[in-house]
């Protein structure tokens, strides 16, 4: 049981940090997280090429906001 769920968490936003996952680790991550879900029946049963056009595109969404946020941080990087 956490006793300091506040400490808990900054414990884990710190690790976020000094453990940065690439681009590919994010997406095997949510495709396990995918699978596990359709598996547990989060999702109705779909045709394998609606679902595919479902994972492209919310790859795609992943990868702009990637971009984004890389964008911002490298050009505040030379900061300070």
């Amino acid at each position: 049981m956490v006793q300091n769920p506040e400490i808990l968490e900054q414990a884990e936003l710190k690790y976020e940090r000094e453990h940065p996952l690439t681009l590919e680790q994010r997406f095997e991550l949510f495709e396990h997280m995918y699978q596990l879900a359709v598996e547990l029946g989060g999702f109705g049963v779909k045709k394998r090429e609606e679902a595919t056009e479902e994972i492209v595109s919310l790859a795609k969404a992943l990868r702009g906001k990637l971009s984004r946020a890389a964008g911002a941080y490298s050009a505040g990087a030379g900061k300070g």
